[in-house]
């Protein structure tokens, strides 16, 4: 199917070793470690729940899954998790996702999957339903639409995927709108070494502007991040266009301090944007905010109370968490800068270790990060977004347990994003799990079906 040229194009290829593979490599222990601990045997089950929710939504475009469905699906979910999977998904001409995919099992196990996968489309697609299931050699072979893909050919299209030396996983495919990408994860010499590729038609700038670091980033850092030549991905993001108008960032950096006590929160993590007129940006984003509290007596659709210090040029919210939108300057250059909580004064400079890193010429996007530490910042930054919007998340939640009792056995990650060639990036990260903090997460909130936050509905519905 993906070397058809008769076929939609793949949005989305994957080869994937399993849970159960994972759990007994020893190439990156951390990561084996983490899959071992008692909070992720107890994370076990909201994530087969969620991947049988991820399943329905995509085949049926709505979130209502029915129980007898979700009973069907659920053991099909847990072989997803668990063991080697091969798989396809693209977009038929209807502008259906349809899948094909398969997976390491037996002929009894082969049952299991005909009854689920037949309830899952009959289910979502009616008697419209072309899905099938066929036992192969030891493999199970699963198709949404056998006219589209025919399942006994299956395997020798997959089989085309490339694999790595001590390949974890492997993901490729074509964006419609985003570019086209590959990444391999391997479990080599104690860590997770991921490596990628990703191209856009247009090109990027040549040479890429010089990176303008602002001055007031400084040590202690337990994350940073740096990216430029970006004013063209932010053009296009419908959600910032009234924020942003023609003052478009070309470079954006976001850095966290660890708490300075045991007893503070870890809030200190920062965004700063190169812009010419901040000014006028915090004005527009004042504006912007104020939809979310309208006059009385319509409710406020975001927690605290939308202030703006026109003498100073700043934009608060104010409330727990404080939320603060300012103008910061350094060498003749403008930035706004947005934070929780005020950035203490700091007698250090930049890491010039790590300014060496990121300042080479070919480097469009730059990030490292102390995991374990970085843990708290980016909880932090999920919590305060979760209290915006009048919703409470807890820790105790059987995810977010499991990523930040994982977080804890996590080093250092890097991830790199060079330029290669006109539209073109090499992509590479060493970690300890193949995630970051802000990554780790988000994967723990979607095991615990926290989606992203939405603003509450007024009375009017608005």
């Amino acid at each position: 199917m993906g070397c058809d040229s008769a076929q939609p194009p793949v949005e989305a290829r994957w080869r994937f070793v399993g849970l159960q593979t994972l759990t007994l490599q020893t190439n990156a222990p951390a990561l084996a470690a983490a899959l071992k601990l008692p909070e992720f045997a107890a994370a076990r089950g909201p994530l087969v729940q969620r991947l049988s929710v991820t399943l329905w939504e995509a085949a049926s475009g709505n979130t209502n899954l029915p129980a007898a469905t979700r009973a069907a699906l659920e053991p099909l979910s847990a072989d997803l998790a668990d063991r080697l999977s091969l798989g396809e998904i693209l977009r038929d001409a209807s502008g259906h996702r349809q899948w094909a995919l398969a997976i390491q099992g037996d002929a009894s196990r082969a049952k299991v999957w005909q009854d689920g996968w037949t309830s899952l489309f009959s289910g979502a697609r009616g008697a419209a339903s072309k899905a099938s299931v066929v036992y192969q050699g030891g493999w199970i072979i699963a198709v949404s639409d056998a006219g589209l893909t025919p399942a006994k050919a299956l395997l020798t299209t997959l089989a085309q995927i490339p694999v790595e030396s001590g390949s974890v996983l492997h993901l490729d495919g074509n964006l419609a709108g985003l570019g086209r990408y590959q990444f391999d994860a391997a479990a080599r010499d104690g860590a997770v070494r991921t490596t990628g590729q990703w191209s856009q038609d247009k090109p990027f700038p040549s040479p890429l502007p010089a990176w303008e670091r602002p001055g007031f980033i400084k040590d202690p850092l337990v994350h940073f991040s740096a990216a430029r030549a970006v004013s063209g991905w932010l053009a296009q993001a419908a959600a910032l266009k009234d924020v942003l108008g023609a003052d478009v960032p070309d470079q954006v950096f976001v850095w966290g301090k660890a708490a300075a006590t045991s007893n503070t929160p870890p809030m200190q993590t920062y965004l700063a944007a190169r812009v010419a007129k901040p000014e006028s940006l915090i004005e527009r984003a004042h504006q912007a905010a104020g939809k979310f509290y309208p006059a009385a007596p319509a409710a406020p659709l975001w927690s605290g109370q939308l202030v703006l210090d026109a003498e100073r040029h700043q934009a608060s919210i104010a409330g727990f968490p404080p939320i603060n939108l300012a103008p910061g300057a350094d060498d003749n250059r403008s930035y706004v800068v947005l934070g929780m909580m005020p950035q203490g004064p700091s007698k250090l400079s930049f890491p010039k270790e790590l300014a060496a890193q990121v300042e080479r010429p070919d480097v469009l996007y730059y990030q490292w990060e102390n995991t374990a530490e970085a843990m708290g910042n980016f909880s932090a930054i999920a919590g305060a977004t979760d209290i915006l919007r009048f919703r409470q998340a807890s820790v105790r939640r059987p995810g977010i347990a499991w990523a930040g009792a994982a977080s804890a056995l996590f080093a250092d990650t890097v991830t790199e994003a060079h330029v290669t060639g006109p539209g073109q990036l090499g992509i590479k990260r060493k970690s300890s799990a193949g995630v970051t903090a802000a990554e780790l997460i988000w994967f723990g909130r979607w095991i615990d079906g926290i989606s992203p936050p939405r603003p509450r509905k007024s009375a009017a519905g608005h």
